[in-house]
Protein backbone atom coordinates (compact mmCIF):
# COMPACT_ATOMS: atom_id res chain seq x y z
CA UNK A 1 0.00 0.00 0.00
CA UNK A 2 1.17 3.78 -1.24
CA UNK A 3 1.61 5.69 1.87
CA UNK A 4 -0.76 8.94 1.50
CA UNK A 5 0.83 12.00 -0.13
CA UNK A 6 0.69 13.69 3.37
CA UNK A 7 2.63 10.89 4.90
CA UNK A 8 5.14 10.50 1.90
CA UNK A 9 6.31 14.02 2.85
CA UNK A 10 6.12 13.85 6.31
CA UNK A 11 8.34 10.58 5.89
CA UNK A 12 10.73 12.34 3.62
CA UNK A 13 10.90 14.63 6.66
CA UNK A 14 11.81 12.05 8.70
CA UNK A 15 12.87 8.52 7.23
CA UNK A 16 13.13 6.62 10.69
CA UNK A 17 9.51 8.34 11.70
CA UNK A 18 6.21 6.02 12.48
CA UNK A 19 4.96 5.21 8.91
CA UNK A 20 2.53 3.47 10.39
CA UNK A 21 0.90 5.94 12.67
CA UNK A 22 1.64 9.17 9.96
CA UNK A 23 -0.47 7.04 7.76
CA UNK A 24 -3.47 6.08 10.36
CA UNK A 25 -3.75 9.76 11.67
CA UNK A 26 -3.50 11.29 8.30
CA UNK A 27 -6.65 9.06 7.15
CA UNK A 28 -8.37 9.79 10.54
CA UNK A 29 -7.99 13.42 10.35
CA UNK A 30 -9.15 13.47 6.27
CA UNK A 31 -12.51 11.66 7.66
CA UNK A 32 -13.12 14.64 10.66
CA UNK A 33 -14.73 18.02 9.72
CA UNK A 34 -12.65 20.99 10.01
CA UNK A 35 -13.38 21.46 13.32
CA UNK A 36 -12.65 18.01 14.16
CA UNK A 37 -9.54 17.57 12.51
CA UNK A 38 -8.37 21.27 15.03
CA UNK A 39 -9.28 19.12 18.11
CA UNK A 40 -8.42 15.84 17.23
CA UNK A 41 -4.85 16.72 15.97
CA UNK A 42 -4.28 19.42 19.23
CA UNK A 43 -5.22 16.01 21.30
CA UNK A 44 -2.54 14.26 19.68
CA UNK A 45 -0.20 16.97 19.76
CA UNK A 46 -1.18 17.13 23.82
CA UNK A 47 -1.05 13.83 24.09
CA UNK A 48 2.79 13.72 22.68
CA UNK A 49 3.82 16.73 24.97
CA UNK A 50 2.65 14.62 28.37
CA UNK A 51 4.40 11.45 26.74
CA UNK A 52 7.87 13.87 26.85
CA UNK A 53 7.38 14.79 29.96
CA UNK A 54 6.46 11.25 31.09
CA UNK A 55 9.98 10.08 29.79
CA UNK A 56 12.07 13.08 30.90
CA UNK A 57 10.80 13.81 34.17
CA UNK A 58 10.98 11.65 37.38
CA UNK A 59 7.81 9.58 38.60
CA UNK A 60 6.44 11.24 41.32
CA UNK A 61 4.41 8.86 43.70
CA UNK A 62 4.87 6.07 41.09
CA UNK A 63 2.59 8.75 38.44
CA UNK A 64 4.02 9.43 35.52
CA UNK A 65 1.46 12.92 34.89
CA UNK A 66 3.39 16.00 34.54
CA UNK A 67 0.56 18.14 36.17
CA UNK A 68 1.00 20.95 33.66
CA UNK A 69 -1.22 22.53 31.28
CA UNK A 70 -0.69 22.32 27.35
CA UNK A 71 0.69 25.91 27.66
CA UNK A 72 3.43 25.26 30.75
CA UNK A 73 4.42 21.88 29.11
CA UNK A 74 4.71 23.75 25.73
CA UNK A 75 7.19 26.62 26.94
CA UNK A 76 8.96 23.96 29.52
CA UNK A 77 9.79 21.71 26.74
CA UNK A 78 11.02 24.62 24.78
CA UNK A 79 13.04 25.85 27.27
CA UNK A 80 14.36 22.75 28.41
CA UNK A 81 15.73 22.31 24.54
CA UNK A 82 13.26 19.29 24.10
CA UNK A 83 11.81 20.74 20.98
CA UNK A 84 13.11 23.62 18.35
CA UNK A 85 11.50 26.83 18.30
CA UNK A 86 9.94 25.61 15.30
CA UNK A 87 8.17 23.11 16.99
CA UNK A 88 6.92 24.97 19.66
CA UNK A 89 5.59 27.92 17.49
CA UNK A 90 3.54 25.14 15.36
CA UNK A 91 2.36 23.39 18.18
CA UNK A 92 0.86 26.91 19.56
CA UNK A 93 -0.15 28.14 16.23
CA UNK A 94 -1.94 24.65 16.29
CA UNK A 95 -3.59 24.92 19.63
CA UNK A 96 -4.81 28.51 18.69
CA UNK A 97 -6.90 27.26 15.71
CA UNK A 98 -8.36 24.81 17.79
CA UNK A 99 -9.40 27.13 20.63
CA UNK A 100 -10.99 29.66 17.68
CA UNK A 101 -12.47 26.50 16.34
CA UNK A 102 -13.43 24.85 20.07
CA UNK A 103 -14.94 27.75 21.36
CA UNK A 104 -16.69 30.05 18.94
CA UNK A 105 -19.79 28.45 17.44
CA UNK A 106 -19.16 30.47 13.85
CA UNK A 107 -15.50 29.17 13.50
CA UNK A 108 -16.43 26.24 11.39
CA UNK A 109 -14.06 25.76 8.96
CA UNK A 110 -10.70 26.50 7.78
CA UNK A 111 -12.43 28.88 5.52
CA UNK A 112 -14.32 30.87 7.91
CA UNK A 113 -12.36 34.37 7.90
CA UNK A 114 -10.97 34.29 11.81
CA UNK A 115 -9.86 30.74 11.38
CA UNK A 116 -8.58 30.99 7.81
CA UNK A 117 -6.07 33.80 8.78
CA UNK A 118 -4.49 31.46 11.30
CA UNK A 119 -4.25 28.12 9.10
CA UNK A 120 -2.69 30.59 6.08
CA UNK A 121 -0.33 31.67 8.71
CA UNK A 122 0.68 28.34 10.12
CA UNK A 123 4.29 27.75 9.96
CA UNK A 124 5.61 24.57 7.59
CA UNK A 125 8.86 22.78 6.82
CA UNK A 126 10.33 25.21 3.85
CA UNK A 127 10.35 22.22 1.58
CA UNK A 128 6.20 22.09 2.28
CA UNK A 129 5.23 25.40 0.89
CA UNK A 130 4.73 24.60 -2.62
CA UNK A 131 3.02 21.50 -1.60
CA UNK A 132 0.02 22.97 0.00
CA UNK A 133 -0.94 26.02 -0.74
CA UNK A 134 -4.33 25.30 -2.51
CA UNK A 135 -6.47 23.45 0.43
CA UNK A 136 -5.87 25.15 3.98
CA UNK A 137 -6.97 21.57 5.30
CA UNK A 138 -4.14 20.15 3.89
CA UNK A 139 -1.98 22.74 5.52
CA UNK A 140 -3.01 22.16 8.74
CA UNK A 141 -2.75 18.96 8.33
CA UNK A 142 1.22 18.95 7.00
CA UNK A 143 1.40 21.33 9.66
CA UNK A 144 0.36 19.11 12.30
CA UNK A 145 2.29 15.96 10.74
CA UNK A 146 5.47 17.92 11.02
CA UNK A 147 5.06 18.78 14.73
CA UNK A 148 4.49 15.06 15.50
CA UNK A 149 7.57 14.12 13.47
CA UNK A 150 9.27 16.37 15.67
CA UNK A 151 7.92 15.06 19.00
CA UNK A 152 8.03 11.61 18.12
CA UNK A 153 11.87 12.44 17.97
CA UNK A 154 12.12 14.42 20.82
CA UNK A 155 10.14 11.86 22.50
CA UNK A 156 12.31 9.25 21.34
CA UNK A 157 15.64 10.98 22.73
CA UNK A 158 14.41 11.30 26.12
CA UNK A 159 15.09 8.75 28.88
CA UNK A 160 13.45 8.92 32.27
CA UNK A 161 16.28 10.36 34.42
CA UNK A 162 17.91 8.24 37.59
CA UNK A 163 16.94 9.68 40.97
CA UNK A 164 20.24 11.45 42.21
CA UNK A 165 20.96 11.04 45.73
CA UNK A 166 20.81 14.14 48.08
CA UNK A 167 24.35 15.12 49.33
CA UNK A 168 23.40 14.82 53.41
CA UNK A 169 21.68 11.66 53.02
CA UNK A 170 24.51 9.99 51.27
CA UNK A 171 27.18 11.56 53.54
CA UNK A 172 24.93 10.00 56.64
CA UNK A 173 24.83 6.81 55.00
CA UNK A 174 28.27 6.51 54.38
CA UNK A 175 28.67 7.15 58.34
CA UNK A 176 26.17 4.94 59.20
CA UNK A 177 28.35 1.96 56.96
CA UNK A 178 31.49 3.31 58.29
CA UNK A 179 30.39 3.00 61.89
CA UNK A 180 28.63 -0.37 61.52
CA UNK A 181 32.36 -1.52 60.47
CA UNK A 182 34.37 -0.31 63.03
CA UNK A 183 31.65 -1.66 65.10
CA UNK A 184 32.06 -5.70 63.68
Amino acid sequence: MQPSKQAQVAIALNPGGRIAELEKLAAALQKETDRGKACVADAVIDALLEELFATGLLASAGKTESGLNYATRLRLAGRLGWIGEETQKACAAVHKVRNTMAHELESDSFDQPQVAALVDALPLHASLEGVCQKKRGERFIFCVLFILNNLWKAVEKRSRPQIAADAALLHMRIGQVQSETTHS
